[in-house]
């Protein structure tokens, strides 16, 4: 198991509160054509960052999308990276460092870990720092996050954003991506 991926688990676990899952499963990890997706819309706070309860019921879509600055050679000029996750659990990656990856691998997450996912990535905490002018001082373009619930975008820049809500939702698509898509990265990994 990749450093990134133990580090990502034991974020996970500390944030979440619960285990990381320990059995494997056996994904498609079949190619499918990318769909260029349309400029998501300026979101608009609706959220009640005091809220407690996550919005899962209403769960659309989930995207990460990174460009890391600097792309080092191991890359092999492919530094963009993208994750979707759709509400039905279908997930979609495009991976860090495969160039030769044109159309985007998917798998469907089973239901118990989609339950546990979106119930991160719909977090009020999460969606309030995703509806700030600015996600955390240090944010840049290196990272895209966008989470839609009940028709409604929330959607920042989130690179260099270290918020507990942001790490926890990165580290679940790490995770989802360590677990789906074995073969695969979604950021850098450790060389």
């Amino acid at each position: 198991m990749h450093a990134s991926t133990i580090v990502a688990l034991v974020l996970l676990t500390s944030c979440s509160g619960r285990a990381a899952p320990e059995s494997a499963t056996t994904p498609t990890n079949e190619p499918v054509d990318t769909v260029p997706s349309s400029p998501a819309p300026a979101a608009s706070p609706t959220t009640n960052p005091a809220t407690t309860k996550p919005a899962t019921t209403s769960f659309e879509r989930f995207e990460l999308t990174g460009h890391e600055d600097g792309c080092p050679a191991q890359a092999k000029g492919d530094c963009v990276s993208a994750i979707e996750l759709a509400a039905d659990g279908r997930v979609r990656l495009d991976p860090w460092g495969e160039p030769a990856t044109t159309k985007r691998l998917e798998a469907r997450l089973m239901a118990e870990d989609l339950e546990r996912v979106t119930a991160l990535l719909t977090a009020p905490a999460l969606l309030a720092v995703l509806d700030r002018p600015k996600a955390c001082a240090d944010a840049n373009a290196t990272e895209t996050m966008l989470v839609r619930v009940a028709g409604t975008d929330h959607r920042n820049e989130t690179g260099h954003c270290n918020d507990e809500s942001v790490q926890v939702a990165r580290g679940a698509m790490i995770e989802v991506t360590a677990r789906y898509f074995s073969d695969h990265h979604l950021i850098s990994p450790p060389f």
